[in-house]
């Protein structure tokens, strides 16, 4: 659902801290001149990151209604298998009907463990993105374990592989 509560791992991963993997942290993050998708009204951005092997887990932010250039505060979670390479994070269009794709980029956590805030392109065809103007900013960590709380202001959304957040 968009905003409301955090999104908490359990299930039958290992908890944060217990040696089961690594944690990945994003945020805050922004994107810019996203494409106008809806007929009606603009674009109602949500982030979606999963690990860009394929894995099953995936965790997503809170819907930005009618935005081209949202602004996310909130600290993304995301719990990996220690040998994950990258990630998606990918922008989409939230709808009723169905949800339309603004651009990805494919995160190398596994050469990059940290950075930002960093601005990457968003990739995908021409109908998702404009090509060397839709934009996403980040920041992000990989840890051993989830460090501390989110900052103030800030809600952390968590799921553990093979669990999905949605949206």
């Amino acid at each position: 659902a968009a905003g409301g509560a955090p999104l908490s791992s359990g299930g039958a991963r290992p908890g944060p801290g217990s040696g089961g993997g690594r944690w990945l942290r994003l945020g805050p993050t922004a994107c810019a001149n996203l494409k106008n998708r809806d007929k009606k009204g603009r674009s109602d951005p949500f982030i979606r990151v999963r690990p860009a092997a394929g894995g099953a887990g995936k965790v997503e932010s809170a819907r930005k209604d009618d935005e081209l250039n949202p602004r996310w505060e909130e600290v993304l979670t995301l719990e990996l298998l220690s040998d994950e390479a990258s990630v998606l994070i990918e922008v989409w269009d939230w709808d009723h009907k169905g949800n339309d794709a603004l651009g990805f980029i494919e995160l190398p956590i596994l050469a990059r463990p940290s950075g930002g805030p960093e601005t990457f392109k968003l990739r995908g065809n021409s109908q998702e993105v404009t090509p060397g103007v839709s934009t996403i900013t980040l920041t992000w960590r990989t840890d051993g374990t989830v460090a501390g709380p989110a900052p103030s202001g800030s809600a952390a959304r968590t799921a553990s592989i093979g669990e999905a957040a949605s949206v």
